[in-house]
């Protein structure tokens, strides 16, 4: 067997010249080069590499898969807080505070009255009356002295109570926090400690108003606010 050396077409091996290019034949050898035997044979197929799993046909009969439907969290919305949501609020506090208070009334009437008791009992049966006007000043006046102290301790407790927790991450106290309520100033902003202060303070003239008609304000104002609402420019937002 023997090729053309210059077109690599298969020629009979006594064959001088290439029936195909007319060259002359030059006799090659059986092992012949692998370019010119690449380039005689006929071009093989291409293959196609197989399409990636993901793309692959799913099996016939197959049930079609959905997506699930995308839930999405509704916002939650604020409205202003009207008067009897605000009352329940204002009740829960009052228990609160009221509940401790009530124990120290009771702790100070005790005391202060197993001291009269006494007091009344070490007096003769024909009391001189200088000597009962000697026991009975210093007796009034140190009660006298108790109650304006526990005004005050109490006035205090309810001021930082409530000013504390109004202008704090909460904005609420205990009893607005369960009624989902917050305190904020008329831009929506957290109060400062002064401002809820001042708001605390401003209660003192809205229950100067006859009928409570300063705290009733807050069921018909067109922003729900009360009286010290008003003074200290305040709202008290629900969350729904």
């Amino acid at each position: 067997m023997a090729f053309c050396t210059t077109c690599g077409s298969q020629v009979d091996q006594d064959t001088r010249f290439c029936h195909k290019c007319g060259q002359p034949v030059g006799a090659a050898a059986p092992g012949a080069s692998s370019a010119s035997i690449a380039q005689a044979s006929p071009a093989a197929p291409v293959k196609y590499a197989a399409p990636p799993a993901t793309y692959a046909a799913q099996p016939a009969g197959a049930p079609p898969v959905y997506a699930a439907p995308q839930v999405y969290a509704q916002a939650p919305t604020s409205q202003y807080a009207g008067f009897w949501v605000r009352f329940v609020a204002y009740f829960v506090d009052s228990l609160i505070i009221g509940i401790p208070m009530t124990a120290v009334i009771v702790t100070v009437i005790l005391v202060f009255g197993a001291g009269s008791i006494a007091a009344f009992k070490s007096l003769p049966s024909n009391p001189d009356p200088d000597q009962v006007q000697a026991q009975l000043i210093p007796m009034i006046t140190a009660l006298i002295g108790a109650y304006a102290m526990f005004i005050a301790g109490a006035l205090m407790l309810y001021w930082l109570y409530f000013a504390l927790m109004e202008s704090s991450d909460r904005q609420a106290t205990f009893g607005k926090a369960m009624m989902n309520l917050r305190v904020t100033d008329a831009n929506g902003n957290r109060l400062s400690f002064g401002h809820a202060s001042g708001r605390f303070f401003s209660k003192i003239i809205t229950g100067m108003v006859p009928f409570g008609i300063g705290y009733i304000m807050a069921g018909f104002t067109q922003k729900k606010q009360a009286l010290h609402d008003f003074i200290a420019g305040t709202v008290v937002i629900r969350t729904l």
